[in-house]
């Protein structure tokens, strides 16, 4: 069952948006309710995985860091993911979507020249197996880079079980340690997990 989100996480996300340097006191005095519940549901984002990271946004244009661009890629559907994963493990590589088109996949890359580039796309990414064709554009000038997805009250966040990784389809069991939650699929997800991590829960519950 997702976790549905509420005007107090919106409210949460979006003043960490705007400025992820701020105290879970200042955020709870800019939209109107407590610490404690700001500091409950920050956590909760956290545990649920929807937050995955609080990361410093930098202005390139400060700073030399040799060159970005997107790769335009047209892969067989079929070994669309695998693609993906080895994509994704490439130092140079900062992001992968799979799309629609016949490009169906972009990936945005940094690296320090154009002759890097060209060395990544000819001797990484064009010999994997299932890619068809691989373009590039270099990205001249950032004049806007914000998250894309925008969060608004309402919004379900799909929940995994923490223990066997499927979907929570329904009302998921929790286990809370700590300053820990995980959620579970059933109760022997939740029993086999406890066992498996009962020293780390015990340490953590202290």
């Amino acid at each position: 069952m997702p976790l549905m989100l509420d005007k107090i996480d919106n409210g949460i996300i979006q003043s960490l948006m705007k400025d992820g340097r701020k105290s879970l006191r200042q955020i709870a005095k800019e939209i109107g309710v407590s610490t404690p519940t700001v500091e409950t549901r920050f956590k909760r984002m956290i545990n649920t995985g929807f937050i995955k990271k609080i990361a410093p946004l930098l202005d390139t244009d400060k700073v030399e860091l040799g060159i970005t661009a997107f790769l335009f890629m047209k892969v067989l559907a079929e070994r669309a993911l695998d693609i993906a994963k080895q994509l994704s493990g490439f130092d140079e590589v900062r992001n992968v979507f799979t799309t629609s088109g016949d490009n169906n996949m972009i990936v945005r890359v940094a690296v320090d020249k154009p002759e890097s580039l060209e060395a990544l796309i000819r001797k990484k990414i064009s010999i994997i197996d299932g890619v068809k064709s691989v373009s590039s554009q270099l990205i001249t000038r950032v004049i806007k880079d914000e998250q894309a997805v925008v969060v608004k009250p309402g919004v379900a966040v799909n929940l995994t079980c923490n223990y066997c990784r499927g979907e929570i389809p329904k009302e998921p069991k929790i286990l809370q340690f700590g300053e820990y939650e995980r959620y579970f699929c059933c109760k022997s997800c939740l029993t086999l997990y406890r066992e498996k991590y009962r020293h780390r829960i015990k340490a953590l519950s202290k």
